[in-house]
């Protein structure tokens, strides 16, 4: 696969990512009266976010 649309696809997926985490995040604001539900939930959405804006501090390091 040619390494531009590699990395258009990475950065699409990405995005995704982000939405998917950010429509969490929103969720977990509207239940947050039911607590630790709540809490886990934004927990989740926020490592979404950490994970696809910073993949290569969680993926493993290899050499080409």
């Amino acid at each position: 696969m040619d390494e531009a649309l590699l990395d258009a696809h990475l950065r699409a997926i990405r995005a995704a990512i982000i939405a998917v985490a950010l429509a969490l995040l929103a969720i977990s604001v509207n239940l947050g009266s039911l607590g630790l539900g709540g809490t886990l939930l934004a927990a989740t959405a926020i490592g979404f976010i950490m994970y696809s804006v910073a993949p290569s501090s969680f993926a493993s390091k290899t050499d080409a």
